[in-house]
């Protein structure tokens, strides 16, 4: 495991202008050492966009994740799509570390707050899910995968949507998740703003998949409600039934997922 970082006075006064929604101390709570989320292999359920937009790295592209806890995303994009992984947290380091050794992936870590890292090097992939949304204003947080992004190079940033249907299931299982969320960015006409004109190509913008708010039987929400955990599995069943998995939509899809390639011209679809 590798530690650098490199605090950067204008970094630090970004920082500061960002409110932040959540602590170092909250995400030690979830990263703690049950692995919340550990188990995950296929990127947060993103395997069937990431492999029609984003090339194979076979070894020989690079790929970093801001705010990697707990890494399973980190294992995916290495064991699925060839990428040498780098990751960035501030907590969850340790987790994360026996994570990715006991997977024998070979994995960078850095233990830094990501407004004061400075890497010497940009990457192919710039990544996160469920990050840009633990801030207000997101711009500051936006910038920085712009910014490590290298030419021909992929955004990818996936964030909840917690509005409409996945609002009322999130106000009945666990309502203080809404607290830590900016809820006013949960929209694709958002994360647009902040790629077009800037010399990238959206290649996806839009709501991703159809189901209930992305819940785990895992999380102790659901262990502790039953009769809740039988209901969602089988209004899940249903749905993979029917074949409802991916049809985008404001109401019911998960997910909003943006991918967009550094490139001379900007377009988005």
């Amino acid at each position: 495991m590798a530690k650098f970082a490199r605090p950067h006075r204008g970094r630090r006064s970004v920082k500061n202008a960002v409110k932040k929604f959540t602590t170092e101390n909250t995400w030690e709570d979830v990263w703690g050492a049950d692995g919340w989320g550990s188990e995950t292999s296929d990127a947060f359920g993103l395997d069937q966009i990431v492999r029609k937009y984003l090339p194979q790295g076979e070894g020989q592209k690079t790929f970093v994740e801001l705010g990697c806890a707990p890494g399973s995303n980190m294992a995916y994009f290495h064991n699925a799509m060839g990428y040498e992984v780098t990751g960035v947290d501030y907590a969850g380091i340790e987790l994360t570390s026996a994570y990715l050794a006991g997977q024998k992936i070979p994995y960078r870590l850095i233990d830094c707050d990501i407004f004061e890292w400075e890497p010497e090097e940009s990457f192919d992939v710039v990544f996160s899910t469920g990050l840009v949304e633990h801030f207000d204003p997101i711009a500051p947080i936006v910038d920085l995968h712009k910014k490590f992004v290298s030419e021909n190079g992929f955004v990818v940033i996936a964030i909840p949507n917690l509005r409409y249907f996945n609002k009322l299931m999130v106000k009945i299982v666990k309502p203080e998740l809404l607290e830590i969320h900016n809820m006013r960015i949960m929209s694709p006409k958002a994360f647009k703003r902040h790629f077009s004109g800037n010399g990238f190509i959206c290649h996806y913008c839009n709501y991703y998949k159809t189901s209930l708010l992305d819940l785990d039987s895992n999380y102790d929400y659901l262990r502790e409600r039953k009769k809740l955990d039988m209901l969602y599995k089988a209004l899940r069943k249903i749905s993979s039934g029917l074949k409802l998995g991916n049809i985008p939509n404001r109401f019911f899809s998960p997910n909003i997922v943006i991918i967009a390639q550094r490139a001379s011209e900007s377009k988005c679809e």
